[in-house]
């Protein structure tokens, strides 16, 4: 049977999603055929206004313009599913036509649910426009201070320009991982898309140490046949995103 298409709106940052899509075909081309793979289509376009600065502007409607377009075009090639590859962009899912929505893959809604089954404690790691709107709060999230915040937020911003083959991951790495043990959090989420490439790099290392990371682009690439239990109305798949390290 023909898998069903999937349209990924990325570009935000463009190296998040690429090694998304990387991510996918990594996790599921290991024992099927070249023509049995993933069927996806990336519309990268980094000229999308930034979504922190949005959020704090409160002049949302040139972002969600640009990210209804998107769709609409992904919509006439017929994908089947829509993955938004930025957690701070799902801010503004509810300000999309509701006809869109059957086809939205929501990534916050994926984290919630993985939080939620875990008795794991996590550091949230996102974009400052995330922290303040407050779109991933719970006993098991912790946020840290507004100090941390913003390192962490320029870490992530750091990532989009930098990707994961720049030099500099290690340090980032060793740093998220300092953060961690500081707050006594058992792992971290990534509750910014480009916190991909650490949960990449965390799963390339054979560190004895070991770290639970929720990172949703992760569980989509491990689940991508059961796509279906993700959109709305069909609930979330409860499977583990493994933890990370050797």
């Amino acid at each position: 049977m023909e898998q069903k298409m999937v349209g990924i709106i990325g570009g935000m940052g463009p190296y998040a999603s690429s090694a998304f899509v990387n991510t996918v075909y990594e996790r599921n081309l290991i024992s099927c055929k070249e023509q049995e793979g993933p069927r996806l289509v990336l519309y990268s376009d980094p000229s999308l206004p930034d979504r922190t600065s949005t959020l704090q502007s409160g002049e949302s409607s040139a972002l969600v313009a640009k990210l209804e377009s998107i769709c609409r075009q992904l919509e006439k090639i017929d994908v089947d599913y829509l993955i938004m590859a930025c957690v701070t962009a799902h801010s503004f899912l509810d300000e999309l036509p509701p006809s869109l929505m059957p086809r939205v893959i929501n990534l916050i809604s994926i984290i919630q649910s993985e939080v939620q089954l875990s008795s794991k404690r996590y550091l949230l790691l996102a974009t400052e426009g995330s922290y303040r709107n407050k779109s991933l709060t719970g006993p098991n999230i912790i946020h840290p201070s507004e100090h941390h915040q913003h390192e962490i937020h320029q870490i992530a911003y750091s990532l989009k320009t930098a990707g994961e083959q720049h030099p500099m991951i290690n340090h980032m790495f060793s740093r998220i991982q300092e953060l961690v043990l500081l707050y006594k959090a058992d792992g971290w989420i990534s509750g910014c898309t480009e916190f991909h490439l650490l949960s990449r790099y965390a799963y390339s290392r054979k560190d004895k140490r070991r770290f639970h990371i929720v990172d949703p682009l992760m569980v989509l690439a491990n689940n991508w046949k059961q796509l279906e239990n993700y959109t709305k109305g069909g609930g979330v798949l409860h499977e583990r995103v493994q933890f990370c390290g050797a």
